[in-house]
């Protein structure tokens, strides 16, 4: 057992609403897996197992482009923006939410725009983890750090997988078991501040 406590014990959170156009500020207690905070792990930093790099333009497709805000294909003369790794054994994608949080959920968004289906389909057998500590996440290594998991195809866009409770975590990972290539084109970490 680590000497932390990975468990957040307080998951109804009270959550401070703006209403800009009232003018005024409501404070209400809510449950957080009833709401869809998707800030997290915008622009923070993502690791790659590998990375994969597009043969005729010889770009690499880096682990940012997971957390930069991009929900869609790319339009004509647009950058590609997927994190992508290179196809081997079990990749995966790490962010680094630069401090602790209470994780209750990841959201992925899946590449279903592609009229290859073999594209949509290698973003299968799924296990999400979570730690404090970035040598913990391996579930190999750490069977308390897993949040949850997914057998099978993951839905052809959106796919939501959510932890057993809220768990404190800075280290997010996604990763897929087998031979593949890990490629996606969002990365939602969903949680609030562990205060």
């Amino acid at each position: 057992m680590f000497a932390y406590e990975k468990a957040c014990l307080n998951t109804v959170y009270t959550h401070h609403i703006s209403f800009t156009e009232a003018a005024s500020t409501t404070s209400t207690s809510v449950n957080m897996k009833s709401v869809f905070i998707i800030t997290i792990a915008f622009g923070k930093s993502v690791a790659l197992s590998s990375v994969y790099q597009l043969k005729a333009t010889g770009e690499f497709l880096i682990g940012h482009f997971a957390v930069d805000g991009v929900y869609r294909p790319p339009a004509d003369n647009e950058r590609l923006s997927i994190a992508h790794t290179r196809n081997e054994v079990n990749p995966w994608l790490r962010v680094d939410l630069e401090q602790v949080h209470c994780i209750w959920a990841v959201r992925v968004l899946n590449r279903g725009d592609s009229p290859a289906r073999d594209v949509y389909e290698r973003l299968r057998d799924v296990i999400v983890t979570v730690s404090i500590l970035e040598d913990q996440l391996f579930y190999s290594n750490n069977p308390d750090s897993l949040c949850g998991q997914r057998e099978g195809i993951l839905d052809q866009f959106f796919t939501t997988i959510t932890c057993a409770q809220a768990m404190k975590a800075q280290f997010v990972q996604l990763q897929l078991m087998g031979h593949t290539n890990l490629n996606i084109y969002e990365f939602e970490v969903h949680g609030f501040a562990n205060k």
